[in-house]
């Protein structure tokens, strides 16, 4: 996410969290909660003076890009716009209050020159099946040596 300080520079702060951790909450509402071990104020004073913000959002396996413009706001867990089903459930810290974007524009970028990565858990299944064939094969070698003829 990027916000502009009170003297207008931009700031940069990388926003990650499990698969699922960006809600879309409304038609134009996007929000995630934000975990109180993140002790990341900046973007908070920011969003203060100036609510405009940028997010840019990659998805690498699928090799996709979304911008998105608009409007921040941090609402604390006691106020009535925060909503328990905006934290994930994957989540080791307790949400200390939430960001809701009132999106003003997106655009999907290219995805030219995105290189495809994959988490562990995208890949496990794949790998398994591979171990699993390796075994099989292993077992099989280890017949054929002892069934040839001496």
């Amino acid at each position: 996410m990027a916000s502009v300080t009170s003297d207008g520079w931009l700031y940069t702060q990388h926003l990650g969290g499990s698969r699922g951790f960006l809600k879309v909450t409304g038609s134009h509402t996007l929000a995630w909660a934000d975990i109180t071990d993140n002790k990341q104020y900046i973007s908070t004073g920011n969003a203060g003076d100036e609510n405009r913000v940028s997010l840019f959002l990659t998805d690498c396996p699928n090799q996709r890009r979304l911008k998105i413009m608009g409007g921040a706001r941090m609402v604390e867990r006691d106020e009535p716009d925060f909503s328990e089903d905006i934290i994930n459930g994957e989540c080791d810290a307790p949400a200390e209050c939430a960001w809701l974007v009132d999106v003003a524009a997106f655009d999907l970028k290219c995805p030219k020159h995105i290189t495809p990565w994959f988490t562990e858990t995208d890949i496990a299944p794949t790998v398994d099946k591979l171990i699993k064939r390796i075994h099989d094969l292993e077992a099989q070698l280890e017949l054929a040596a002892y069934s040839k003829p001496r």
